[in-house]
């Protein structure tokens, strides 16, 4: 045996074997140093265990990352659909809606009477003054309809109970029913959400999802929609919505101290405008002593319906009519219409 070696450390041995002559036949090839070298080197590098399993983790996690971002890419796809067909099938029943109510008025109209709408549902109340002076409980009351500021404002259902509160916090609040159109602006337009007790902007379908899901409330439109009809998951939504912050009127408030009826701005908004319906839908008589007994219709009526253009009937004709004797009246009485009577 004969030992060639490159160094001290690696040698490569080689057999000789001897002939007959005794001549060593020839060597087997040798192997340079630098090949002995690397084989050396891999044959100790041994790679540790635990390397290899952080290695399989993280091609693990990497795979499972992967088929989230597609699951939930997909997922959204899916929500916008879906979010697209709510949002025509309720601008199909908004529509559906605002069509009944316009051919009930004209049947009602046709057979010589008044449609009369139904109760409102929901209510926006709008706190207007502060604590100066207040009673404890209408500050608890305050507290309970989450109105802690001056110009917030909540959306409210109407049952007794709110009923029963809103009177005893009354000259602090104003409030009345909303339509559609002010209930959609409200919430596109000044709409944050509380999330884990956060108030966030309304700015993408994700956050009522997560937040209102688990009732099927999937976007804003279906926020919209739940509240403006007071379906059966309005409380959620509604505790969902922060309470609105609100600017102070343009030009600032007429006096806040009176109630709307008086000139004031506290109280239900909605009662003058109810007022004033019924006496435009309604003519209503009026005595006046100017030049005899001489009785006016009401100039609320008069102008409604000229609006209406309706011809004929009896409040347009001019009737003479003998009244009883009285004490204090004449025997005969005159009726004629206003314009007539100015004219």
């Amino acid at each position: 045996m004969l030992s060639y070696g490159c160094n001290k450390r690696y040698s490569v041995e080689i057999n000789q074997s001897c002939n007959l002559k005794g001549k060593p036949s020839k060597p087997h090839p040798i192997f340079s140093c630098s090949q002995t070298r690397e084989m050396g080197e891999e044959a100790k590098a041994v790679v540790p265990e635990s390397l290899l399993k952080k290695q399989k983790r993280n091609e693990e996690w990497e795979l499972a990352k992967k088929q989230e971002l597609e699951a939930a890419k997909k997922k959204k796809v899916e929500n916008r659909k879906l979010i697209f067909n709510r949002a025509k099938q309720y601008a199909r029943e908004y529509d559906a809606q605002e069509k009944e109510l316009i051919q009930l008025k004209r049947e009602a109209k046709l057979k010589g009477g008044f449609y009369v709408d139904p109760e409102a549902k929901l209510l926006f109340i709008i706190r207007i003054r502060g604590i100066n002076a207040m009673h404890p409980r209408t500050r608890k009351i305050l507290q309970l309809l989450r109105l802690r500021q001056i110009f917030n404002g909540v959306f409210l259902k109407v049952n007794k109970a709110t009923v029963n509160m809103l009177h005893l916090v009354e000259p602090y609040v104003t409030y009345g029913y909303p339509n559609l159109k002010s209930v959609r602006e409200l919430i596109y337009k000044r709409g944050y959400g509380k999330l884990k007790n956060q108030r966030i902007a309304l700015t993408d379908n994700a956050i009522v999802e997560q937040a209102l899901g688990k009732f099927g409330i999937i976007c804003v439109e279906d926020v919209i929609h739940e509240i403006m009809t007071v379906g059966p998951h309005f409380k959620e939504a509604n505790n969902f919505l922060w309470p609105f912050q609100l600017k102070a009127p343009l030009g600032g408030l007429k006096k806040k101290r009176n109630h709307y009826v008086e000139g004031g701005d506290a109280g239900n908004h909605t009662c003058k405008f109810l007022i004033d319906e019924l006496k435009a839908s309604v003519p209503i008589l009026k005595k006046v002593y100017s030049n005899g007994e001489v009785w006016k219709m009401n100039v609320e009526f008069l102008e409604r319906r000229s609006e209406l253009g309706k011809d004929g009937g009896c409040c347009q004709r001019k009737a003479e009519i003998e009244a009883h004797e009285k004490k204090g009246c004449r025997g005969k009485v005159k009726v004629e219409e206003a314009a007539d009577a100015s004219s």
